[in-house]
């Protein structure tokens, strides 16, 4: 009896041996076949021209009354939007962003004086033909004379045209991060396999502010022409990181 007991400790041991060694081959053949990867970042950026214009503008009046100062801030801006409107600028393409009616006072030796009242608003255009941008500009200053201060002139890329240049930027993205990773793989020893992973990390327009002259004016004060103004190019950057299979 206590040698068929040894005897079945013993194959017990045996087998739990034999078990474990099978469990160490097992993964050290899952380690040795598991693949590798190489992460990568890339960058396409792709210039496009400018397809329109914002313009921030603000229409001011001063009087005595607030009604008065009300009636010729409204008196200009109706002027200024019919013109637009003549020139194909209208709808959501003209926004009022602010508009104001408050007292102005006056103060002298610590004194408050009450001088009148002033009226504001702001509007907010968009021109889809950038090409006679400088041209409108000077019909609204023209118009509203020295009620009308123009804050900014911004060019940019419409909704459609930016979406077809990050789409060019996000191919040349991946392409830029394909190369770096196959040369990686290549100095290691390895053959670039399927991309694991691709996802965006950033995607941004960038364009310059061009500074807005109201008229261009020659010696003497003589107007010579729409107000100069260059649309130049924007750069549209997309940035991706990626994630590539190799193998030997």
């Amino acid at each position: 009896m206590l040698v068929a007991i040894l005897l079945l400790i013993i194959f017990t041991l045996f087998l739990v041996v034999d078990v474990e060694a099978q469990l160490r081959s097992g993964r050290a053949g899952k380690s040795k076949n598991k693949e590798c990867s190489i992460t990568v970042t890339g960058r396409g950026v792709v210039s496009r021209p400018p397809d329109e214009a914002q313009v921030r503008m603000g229409i001011f009046s001063r009087a005595e009354t607030s009604q008065a100062a009300l009636d010729a801030v409204s008196a200009a801006t109706r002027n200024i939007t019919d013109m637009l409107k003549q020139n194909n600028i209208y709808g959501a393409d003209i926004q009022t962003d602010h508009f104001s009616v408050s007292p102005e006072f006056q103060y002298t030796d610590g004194e408050r004086k009450f001088i009148g009242y002033v009226a504001d608003t702001q509007l907010r255009i968009i021109i889809k033909e950038i090409a006679g941008v400088g041209t409108l500009l000077d019909k609204i200053v023209e118009i509203g004379g020295e009620s009308i201060r123009i804050s900014s002139v911004a060019y940019a890329l419409s909704a459609e045209t930016r979406n077809a240049a990050q789409k060019d930027a996000r191919t040349a993205a991946i392409d830029a991060a394909k190369a770096d990773a196959t040369q990686i793989a290549a100095s290691i020893n390895q053959v670039l396999d399927v991309p694991l992973r691709i996802q965006q990390i950033s995607s941004s327009a960038v364009i310059g502010r061009p500074m807005f002259q109201a008229r261009a004016m020659a010696a003497g004060g003589r107007e010579t022409g729409p107000a100069p103004i260059e649309a130049g190019e924007a750069e549209v950057v997309v940035d991706i990181e990626a994630v590539f299979a190799t193998r030997a």
